[in-house]
């Protein structure tokens, strides 16, 4: 996986630069929204209501940017041939999933910045039931934020509603927990070249779609495979024979190494 999305990136370099610029574009617009809406001396929550509206707007208008890249960098993917208009040709069929799930996503965060401190106060006034709460808010969180990952690789893998997607993504998430958190460790890494790269126009947003894309693109051969042997136990079926399994995409993407990266002539 990780071998197949830097060679996908390097092979689509600049074209997904370009789909980076409007990602920071509309990026940096949202963050002038808020920066506009947000008022630190705030008192009540209804003087909150205003950047939490602005939060849900910004993000459900970036996502759907991020929806369309991710649409484009499954091509990608699938090594098929994609042009740069193919990103802005695939914004239209994108703008309800990305504004819903930006929407959701900005709910999540305004819920967590109240319940937080709410029960975090509890605590410290020696409600027990409050350092409860506090703690299963916390696991619950940490696992749907890693069960997340996955959610717009599976809108446009396997399309599905909203509610099933998400599903799915949990669904995904336990039966590879360790996978998922190094998916998780990835993109912190992923994120930090990014802004080192000249400011996420390297790899950027483009790229992390592109490597879930890949990422969950091969996981679905160990289902595909499941189905295939319905038959096997409990124990053969960890057994996944990947090499068999990725035989094919290896052999496309053939003997790359290092030494093409930096000599394309020999």
């Amino acid at each position: 996986m990780l071998k197949k999305t830097f060679w996908d990136g390097w092979d689509n370099l600049l074209t997904m630069a370009v789909w980076n610029l409007v990602i920071i574009a509309s990026m940096i617009g949202g963050w002038f929204m808020l920066s506009a809406t947000v008022n630190v001396n705030v008192t009540s929550f209804v003087q909150t209501l205003p950047s939490y509206f602005a939060l849900v707007a910004v993000l459900a208008f970036v996502n759907i940017f991020i929806f369309a890249v991710n649409k484009v960098t499954l091509k990608i993917s699938e090594w098929k041939g994609i042009k740069i208009i193919d990103f802005f040709k695939a914004i239209p069929s994108v703008v309800l999933d990305g504004a819903v799930f930006g929407a959701f996503v900005a709910l999540l965060i305004i819920f967590l910045s109240v319940a937080f401190p709410f029960y975090y106060k509890m605590y410290r006034n020696g409600s027990m039931l409050g350092l409860f709460l506090l703690v299963f808010i916390f696991w619950t969180a940490s696992i749907t934020f890693l069960a997340l990952q996955w959610y717009m690789p599976l809108k446009v893998q396997m399309k599905g509603g909203f509610l099933k997607t998400l599903k799915k993504c949990y669904i995904i998430y336990f039966d590879n927990a360790n996978f998922s958190f190094f998916m998780f460790l990835y993109l912190i890494v992923q994120i930090i070249f990014s802004a080192i790269a000249l400011l996420f126009t390297i790899h950027g947003i483009a790229g992390i779609t592109l490597a879930y894309n890949n990422a969950l693109r091969l996981r679905l051969f160990k289902y595909d495979w499941m189905e295939e042997n319905p038959n096997l136990s409990p124990k053969e079926f960890k057994k996944v024979p990947w090499d068999e399994l990725l035989a094919e995409e290896k052999n496309i993407l053939g003997p790359r190494s290092l030494r093409s990266f930096f000599f394309p002539w020999t």
